[in-house]
């Protein structure tokens, strides 16, 4: 899985309460924008959200939404796509929280990742980003033993 840098919508960002990703993405920037955007034409594009941390905890649910709008600040965004709703206390070190395949769709000027917490998360740090194939692949922390 290749990653480019600007097709991230967050690095390492923590999550403790509903938040918006720290990137927001204009995907007109640098040409002349047609009305829409469609993401998921040709091969295609995968949302990939996974905890970027070895320890994360509280209860209730975290929820992923990806989101588009046509201002920068996400006001009257319209949800792409959504990972449901994920029992934040079954979290497991480095887990992948989604990979979520884009749909064709019209999307708007500007993208971003909304995180809902329903209930408490501690040590909720994410990374999410766009990529062109998603691996099935299990990240483990530095150190661990391989059996």
């Amino acid at each position: 899985m290749i990653l480019d840098s600007k097709l991230e919508f967050s690095n390492k960002q923590v999550v403790s309460a509903n938040a918006l990703s720290d990137n927001v993405l204009n995907m007109f920037a640098g040409t002349t924008p047609n009305a829409k955007v469609d993401l998921g034409a040709g091969e295609p594009v995968w949302l990939v959200v996974q905890l970027a941390t070895a320890a994360a905890s509280g209860t209730g649910t975290l929820t992923v939404t990806l989101e588009t709008a046509d201002n920068a600040q996400m006001t009257g965004a319209k949800v792409v796509v959504s990972s449901g709703e994920v029992d934040v206390s079954a979290l497991q070190p480095y887990q992948r929280l989604c990979a979520l395949r884009l749909p064709l769709d019209a999307y708007r000027k500007y993208l971003a990742v909304r995180y809902t917490v329903d209930g408490s998360l501690t040590n909720g740090v994410v990374n999410a980003f766009m990529v062109k194939d998603a691996h099935v692949s299990h990240a483990l922390a530095a150190g661990s033993a391989m059996v």
